[in-house]
């Protein structure tokens, strides 16, 4: 369940306010009627593919890309490789500390969308755009 996935690989005791894991639970049983008789603690979720996205496809991959990632994510070793093998120069890595895989539940939700919106817009990260950098807890900026 999210205790495990989740809640288990927190770092930081205000990374999540304290009311959303009892939302996300809430929310999550009300759209999922089967998962929900399967008992308290057990959170169905999809399986999934990568769909082909590997390093050899990666390095076809031209356009300015932003990879966004929380540093307790246990997918950020994956993130790593196929960002360094990304096709295109115009790239950054932006590492989050005290953000999980669930970062849009948690307090650096603000970052993500600060970057993603700035991506979009102007395809820089901060005004950069290229590098690799990390996010402290509060936002603050650090070459890596």
């Amino acid at each position: 369940g999210e205790g495990e996935r989740w809640l288990s690989r927190l770092k930081d005791k205000n990374q999540v306010e304290p009311h959303i894991p009892d939302i996300i639970w809430r929310e999550s049983m009300a759209s999922d009627p089967v998962g929900a008789t399967w008992g308290t603690g057990v959170l169905r979720s999809p399986g999934r593919t990568y769909w082909g996205w590997n390093v050899r496809v990666v390095s076809r991959v031209t356009i300015p890309t932003l990879v966004f990632v929380g540093e307790e994510d246990r997918l950020i070793a994956t993130n790593r490789l196929l960002f360094a093998n990304l096709g295109t120069d115009h790239k950054v890595f932006a590492g989050t500390a005290s953000a999980t895989h669930f970062m849009l539940w948690e307090r650096g939700r603000h970052f993500l969308a600060e970057a993603a919106c700035e991506w979009f817009l102007k395809r820089t990260f901060r005004g950069a755009a290229r590098g690799t950098f990390r996010l402290a807890p509060d936002g603050a900026l650090n070459k890596a």
